[in-house]
């Protein structure tokens, strides 16, 4: 999972290159019972592939579709693939609030498979973003779609790649 943010127009690489990472690294946050820390990484759960394998983990079961199917069994009204779909909309939604808290940006602009998709996801999505967001005044933050839908991290990788500085 990655993003991009924008100065002026144009995609800021930071001092590096690098400033493109978003979920990819691990957390670490004390158990319910403060014995120890659990570590994990954001992606792992909430990413298409983690969505699969969250519900693999807890229900046994390959899906065939992935997280169309997850979709199309959530709207159903399956209570487990619900569950899988809120989690990981909670874990996405809470660290772009977090990045909306750190910058304080314009909008939100969402592009890839999951972040353009409609239904259950898109909507506790929005949810999550909107109710993290500490300052109450800017909860109402435009989140808009993509241009390029679904491909528009593929486009904007490959035209990264012929940019010249």
């Amino acid at each position: 999972t990655s993003y991009t943010l924008c100065l002026k127009g144009r995609p800021y690489k930071g001092a590096h290159g690098f400033a493109i990472h978003f979920a990819s690294s691990s957390l670490a946050v004390p158990t319910e019972d403060c014995s120890r820390l659990s570590i994990a990484v954001p992606e792992d759960f909430a990413s298409g592939l983690g969505m699969e394998r969250l519900w693999t983990t807890r229900w046994g079961n390959q899906l065939k579709d992935g997280v169309h199917e997850l979709e199309t069994l959530a709207s159903a009204g399956d209570s487990r693939a619900q569950g899988v779909i809120e989690d990981a909309a909670s874990i996405t939604g809470r660290l772009i609030a977090q990045t909306i808290n750190m910058l304080d940006p314009e909008k939100i602009i969402l592009g890839g498979g999951l972040g353009c998709s409609e239904g259950l996801y898109r909507q506790k999505l929005e949810e999550y973003i909107r109710a993290n967001i500490w300052e109450r005044s800017c909860a109402t933050i435009p989140i808009l779609n993509a241009g390029l839908g679904e491909q528009s991290g593929i486009i904007g990788a490959a035209l990264s790649a012929l940019a010249t500085d």
